[in-house]
């Protein structure tokens, strides 16, 4: 992800690099002026450059920018902004950090804070009272240790009643431990704990997955939370793990797959052909699996010296991860429909998924509209300058299937509409362990429509039907959330 620097439309950029970069070694020394700040031109220099050779909406970009703005606002100011009622098709997605290793970090699952879990909130119109429902506590962390489980309703922290106000910051508050106020609905049990917060807590995205043996069919279970080929180490752990799951499900024979994408707002597209290569049926490396669509320029540029194969990802049969190479199991031929388990945290990569194998096999969604990203970014910083550590994320790329198919800017429907929290209110306020098929909703609701035991559909109830019910969750504001993020080009310098 990590790119040098291409220009392809302005020439000029080494000069103006270097003219600034000049600047701040002769005018810090020679210029009075409080206003003047070299490093921050050069910057923003820097931002507009990249932006205006490769963002998307290029050509909506500002003729005569600001530049006296600081960099987080000069680059804000560049966008094509989003408007739900005016510029639904806008950019959402676009961002920057001003230290480019806490944006690699976020990308591949680490954070610099993690309280140990995620959470989903839900209230209704008419109250102001909310719990924080645990959806999945991460192992290694303190909060597991102290038993905080998923289905465990927290209703204060630091003994503050958690309210729609308050419910997007009270666990992050930068404190370095919480007091939660916890019920467990199965016993009725309610406890106080404090639970301590991880410090650049590396999760693995493989969470859990099972072979389950029901009717007559085999089906396979993967809880498979965001797309990281490893933690940054280049070790490709998390690709290698979820590789491991895959074979052994091929190993096994299943006849369904149910891949659980509920929490899985996105990351690395790597591992997102991966995954894909792996369920697709008759898979051959000549498919497409996703075609990428750019700005007139980068089309341009790269036509000419890569041609055709710059604009899309084929399926793969293997890859390579310090000279091992990994055979990506042909799990597509032995499973007769993929079932995807889904919310409105299901975004960006995981649409992918849904999008880029809809052409070659029966797909069918259990849940909730999914989030509806179609774009995707690349990443831009420069390791070896001491006075620029900005990155930047910006959307340059927007993405399709073999067919040509990308109209799910506003997510893709379920076949079958469930949401889980709403469900749990109206009634027995339970949200079951990961991977109990037997009372787990979403889970149980795959098992009995693979099994023809559809008479459980009757039961369900999708937040649509519902219009009093407003939900939040931790999944929005974490760390490198909602991304499709494609490896960068490394091509030279156009001079």
């Amino acid at each position: 992800m990590h790119i040098k620097y291409i220009n392809m439309k302005l020439n000029r950029q080494l000069y103006i690099l270097t003219v600034t970069l000049f600047a701040f070694l002769f005018v810090s020394c020679s210029n009075n002026d409080d206003d003047f700040d070299p490093v921050h031109d050069y910057v923003n220099n820097w931002i507009y450059e990249i932006m205006d050779a490769w963002y998307y909406w290029d050509d909506k970009m500002p003729a005569n920018p600001d530049t006296t703005k600081d960099p987080e606002s000069f680059f804000k100011s560049l966008l094509y902004t989003y408007n739900k009622q005016t510029n639904p098709e806008g950019d959402r997605f676009s961002w920057i950090q001003k230290n480019y290793v806490d944006l690699l970090n976020a990308l591949n699952g680490v954070t610099p804070t993690d309280v140990g879990f995620e959470y989903l909130a839900a209230y209704r119109k008419n109250s102001n009272a909310i719990d924080y429902w645990v959806c999945y506590v991460k192992p290694n962390t303190d909060a597991y240790a102290k038993g905080l489980r998923r289905g465990d309703k927290i209703s204060t922290v630091d003994g503050v009643a958690i309210t729609k106000d308050n419910y997007a910051s009270l666990l992050r508050a930068g404190k370095s431990e919480y007091e939660l106020k916890v019920l467990n609905p199965a016993t009725d049990e309610t406890r106080t704990i404090i639970v301590t917060v991880e410090q650049n807590y590396a999760e693995n995205p493989v969470y859990y997955s099972n072979t389950y043996d029901v009717d007559g069919k085999k089906i396979g279970y993967l809880m498979y939370n965001f797309f990281a080929v490893d933690k940054g180490d280049n070790r490709g752990a998390y690709d290698i793990a979820l590789n491991n799951v895959l074979t052994e499900f091929y190993n096994d024979n299943i006849t369904d797959l149910v891949l659980d994408l509920r929490y899985n707002t996105g990351g690395i597209i790597t591992s997102t052909v991966r995954l894909a290569s792996a369920l697709v049926p008759d898979r051959s490396t000549e498919k497409k699996f996703n075609i990428k669509k750019y700005n007139p320029t980068v089309t341009a540029y790269y036509q000419e010296k890569e041609g055709d194969k710059f604009f899309y990802d084929s399926f793969v049969d293997n890859f390579t991860i310090s000279n091992t190479t990994y055979n990506i199991p042909r799990l597509g031929d032995k499973i007769g429909k993929l079932y995807i388990l889904t919310s409105a945290n299901t975004a960006s990569a995981s649409e992918l998924i849904i999008n880029g194998l809809r052409p070659y096999m029966d797909v069918f969604l259990i849940g909730d509209v999914t989030y509806g990203k179609n774009v995707g970014s690349i990443t831009f910083y420069e390791e070896n300058k001491s006075y620029n550590k900005w990155g930047l994320q910006p959307i340059v790329v927007r993405t399709y299937n073999a067919n040509n198919e990308s109209d799910y800017n506003t997510g893709f429907e379920p076949d079958v509409a469930i949401d889980e929290i709403l469900n749990a209110l109206d009634n027995d306020d339970m949200l079951y362990p990961i991977g109990d098929k037997d009372n787990e909703i979403m889970l149980k609701m795959a098992i009995d429509i693979i099994t023809g035991n559809n008479a459980y559909t009757t039961t369900v109830k999708s937040s649509r039907l519902d219009s009093s019910l407003k939900k939040g969750s931790s999944l929005e504001q974490k760390p490198g959330a909602f991304q499709m993020v494609f490896e960068t080009p490394e091509l030279q310098l156009n001079k």
